[in-house]
């Protein structure tokens, strides 16, 4: 477990969520996990990853260290405003704690207690339903 402060040396994980700083093999925190966050944000809201998966670490690493993200003009300004504190190259200026993500304009109006303690219902959007008659998945409202 990585202490307050602590830092970390090892290059483990799935390739496409690791952060610049792990992926170059130098001492990282907690902010690589913030990383690894908006790299799965972007993909729930895009569909795909930032940037095509190389099997080699130093291949990915030159890949997301020279790779412009560009976020969709179709994304409101709080969530570009999310990514790009969550995909900030430098560590340093990355999104990195709780609080500050939690005043994020695009999480604004959210009771992030409530959703804790389940007082808040959640709202199913989207239900998958097996089809019996064909045997596939499919969405519903």
């Amino acid at each position: 477990r990585l202490k307050r402060g602590g830092r970390a040396f090892t290059i483990c994980g799935t390739i496409q969520y690791m952060a610049p700083e792990v992926l170059s093999g130098g001492p990282y925190n907690h902010a690589a996990d913030w990383w690894s966050f908006g790299i799965m944000l972007f993909s729930l809201v895009t569909g795909e990853f930032p940037v095509p998966a190389e099997p080699d670490h130093s291949t990915m690493s030159n890949m997301v260290t020279e790779f412009a993200y560009v976020l969709p003009e179709t994304f409101s300004s709080a969530l570009i405003l999310l990514l790009t504190e969550l995909l900030c190259k430098n560590p340093l200026n990355r999104l990195r704690n709780l609080e500050c993500f939690k005043t994020q304009a695009f999480f604004r109006g959210t009771s992030f207690d409530s959703l804790i303690l389940q007082k808040m219902p959640v709202k199913v959007i989207l239900d998958i339903r097996l089809d019996y008659v064909s045997g596939n998945e499919k969405l519903c409202r």
